[in-house]
């Protein structure tokens, strides 16, 4: 999930108008032709990886009744994960400029290589306070939230009689 989420934030980095993104730290502390982005994880450490929470939940049922299965999708966990989105540009107009237009493009969702909804939020934003800025430059961020999940799927019979199903008559007596 992380790669396909950083691929999800450099093609809306692009539209912005960013062509060059970094998903190193290192790799943005070089000199690099203004503007450029850096998509990495966050600096907070409880959150640099991806958190799994065990959540099971069943998201989806379809019942195909030609080949008489009815499939169910289950979340077993919710995957969490926080990208730091950090603009560098020539003026804090121009870099905030940059960051409101990347925010506007955000979606509320994207679906991943399986299909499966992804929930996108960007929850802060702000100016950059990075020592390692030349004075030539100004940056602003933003933190943007993911959550996805894992799936399980399984198919049940729809039908479970063993053997044929006979019709029997109807008996009615009268007493």
């Amino acid at each position: 999930m992380i790669a396909q989420c950083k691929q999800y934030l450099a093609q809306k980095l692009q539209a912005a108008g960013i062509n060059a993104i970094y998903q190193t730290a290192e790799d943005s502390q070089k000199h690099h032709a203004l503007p450029y982005a850096l998509v990495s994880a966050s600096m907070d450490l409880l959150s640099r990886q991806e958190r799994l929470e065990y959540s099971p939940q069943r998201v989806a049922m379809e019942d195909d009744l030609v080949n008489g299965v009815r499939r169910v999708r289950w979340r077993t966990h919710k995957r969490h994960l926080q990208l730091r989105v950090a603009i560098v540009h020539r003026t804090e107009a121009e870099a905030e400029g940059v960051l409101t237009t990347f925010l506007a493009s955000l979606d509320r969702r994207f679906l991943d290589a399986s299909g499966n909804a992804v929930l996108i939020n960007a929850e802060m934003a702000s100016r950059e306070d990075d020592g390692s800025l030349l004075r030539n430059q100004a940056g602003a961020e933003a933190i943007v939230f993911f959550e996805g999940g894992v799936y399980r799927d399984e198919e049940l019979p729809l039908f479970n009689v063993p053997g044929t199903m006979a019709l029997e008559n109807e008996v009615t007596e009268e007493v």
